[in-house]
């Protein structure tokens, strides 16, 4: 017995593209990441989706059961159903953005990883069509598991995506470990169990998957994500002003004396002062302006020449948040 799959004639871009994350089984989840596992059995060719108003109705899956290996540091005895595309594409996405998917379709990677890297078929022999090799049990392999999912209505405490498979290895270097007293996700207890202070998001909101484990943390909620961001303070707070800075005049229009500030005296310079400009003949070059005098210190009140050794004003920083 063999697969006849669905080759179309990008297949060989395909070889090296997208994947579909396909969901797991209804067990708790374990974090993201590699995990070794053997397959146990074929469990046959299936739809990939009955609704008949779908884009990919009649595209072809094969069922595998598999089982996370016995001596794993993490999931070991842990067993999944994974489904393997008998195509090499999906159907083209008019919504997608990627212009390939939207055009011809979204390549099957775990079609090319399973058959290549998995049961070792060269990609020669996939695009010319021939029949591949359905005799699986047995065989290792590396099955990928995305980030947890927070629990729904058919998984009470959460599950994970399957987002792909490849060849296996030969140590479990790769394989997550959680810390001790670490959490999979922060809905459940170290235990495994579901956590009594987890609080169900809020409609719309998706609970962003932690893999690497989250020390569980008493009486913390899980805020929704996606259902509000979440006042911070009572909003964005108001930037205050640097105190202790003297508003300084501004300078007077050309051509005009600002009256000089107490304790200045008549026809000196001061701060703020603008040297009027003498009258230029028609089509003349503009001569440069005098330049504004302005003192390197701020006098402190604009007391005037007495208080010129007058300390600096202080200057606050600024609120930022």
């Amino acid at each position: 017995m063999s697969f006849t799959p669905e080759i179309d004639d990008y297949a060989a871009q395909a070889a090296e593209k997208a994947a579909e994350a396909l969901p797991s089984g209804d067990f708790p989840p374990v974090p993201k990441g590699p995990y070794q596992v053997v397959i146990l059995e074929n469990r046959g060719v299936e739809e990939l989706t009955k609704d008949t108003s779908k884009a990919n109705y009649g595209k072809k899956v094969v069922n595998l059961h598999v089982q996370v290996v016995p001596d794993s540091p993490t999931a070991a005895g842990r067993h999944y159903f994974v489904r393997v595309p008998l195509f090499s594409r999906f159907a083209p996405n008019p919504n997608a953005k990627n212009e390939e998917a939207k055009t011809i379709g979204a390549p099957a990677r775990m079609f090319f990883n399973f058959f290549q890297n998995v049961m070792g078929v060269p990609l020669e022999h996939i695009l010319a069509k021939k029949p591949l090799p359905s005799e699986v049990a047995g065989k290792r392999m590396t099955l990928i598991l995305g980030a947890p999912k927070a629990p729904d209505q058919h998984n009470a405490l959460g599950s994970n995506e399957i987002d792909g498979v490849d060849a296996p290895y030969d140590t479990f270097e790769k394989t997550p470990v959680l810390l001790p007293g670490a959490t999979v996700a922060a809905w459940l207890t170290p235990e495994g169990g579901l956590s009594p202070n987890w609080t169900p998001p809020a409609a719309g909101g998706v609970v962003p998957g932690i893999g690497g484990g989250v020390p569980n943390v008493p009486g913390a909620g899980v805020p929704g994500i996606g259902a509000g961001v979440p006042a911070i303070g009572g909003g964005v707070p108001t930037m205050q002003p640097a105190a202790g800075i003297p508003a300084m005049a501004g300078a007077a229009p050309t051509g005009h004396t600002a009256a000089p500030p107490a304790g200045y005296a008549a026809g000196g310079a001061f701060p703020g002062q603008v040297v009027p400009q003498e009258p230029q003949a028609p089509g003349a070059p503009l001569a440069q302006p005098t330049q504004v005098q302005v003192p390197s210190t701020v006098p402190s009140a604009w007391a005037g020449p007495a208080a010129a050794g007058a300390a600096q004003a202080a200057v606050n920083p600024g609120q930022g948040y």
